[in-house]
C-alpha cells in the first residue's frame, strides 16, 4: 500500500464551505418549494421548527452517505480528499455516522480545528474519536 498524504486544514476548511454553500442552496430551493406547496393548500403550519430540525437531519445524513459512498462529501471530492480509515479503507457506515455526529458535538468549527491543529496525525476530533484520516487523492 502507498504512503497516503494527510490532507491540510485549509483543504478540509475550503472543502466543508463548499459542502455548506451546495447544501444550502439545496435546502434552500427545497424549503421554498414545500413552503409555496404548504401555503398553496392553506394548511399553514403554526409551528415552524422544524425547518431548522429538518436542515440537521438533512445536512447529517448528507455527510454520512457521501463519505460512506463515495469516500467523502462533494466538498472533499471536488478538491481531492477521501475519508479512509486507519488502514487507508474506506469507512463502514456506522463510522461515518458517528463521526458526523461528533462532528456536531464537537462545536464544529472551533474545537475540532483547535484539535487538528494539536494533533500531529493532522485529524480533528471527529476523526480521532473514529480513527479516521482525510487524505489526498
Amino acid at each position: 500500500m502507498r504512503e497516503l498524504q494527510l490532507a491540510s486544514g485549509i483543504s478540509r476548511f475550503f472543502a466543508l464551505l463548499i459542502d455548506l454553500a451546495l447544501f444550502s442552496i439545496l435546502y434552500l430551493s427545497a424549503s421554498v418549494l414545500l413552503a409555496i406547496f404548504i401555503y398553496s393548500h392553506e394548511a399553514i403550519p403554526q409551528n415552524h421548527i422544524y425547518l431548522p430540525i429538518s436542515y440537521f437531519v438533512l445536512e447529517f445524513v448528507y455527510f454520512v452517505f457521501f463519505d460512506f459512498y463515495f469516500g467523502g462529501s462533494i466538498g472533499k471530492r471536488i478538491l481531492g480528499l477521501l475519508v479512509v480509515d486507519e488502514k487507508g479503507g474506506r469507512v463502514r457506515l456506522s463510522i461515518s455516522a458517528v463521526r458526523v455526529l461528533f462532528f456536531y458535538i464537537s462545536g464544529a468549527l472551533i474545537v475540532d480545528f483547535v484539535f487538528f491543529f494539536l494533533s500531529r496525525k493532522r485529524q480533528c476530533l471527529h476523526d480521532y474519536v473514529t480513527s479516521t484520516f482525510v487524505v489526498r487523492t
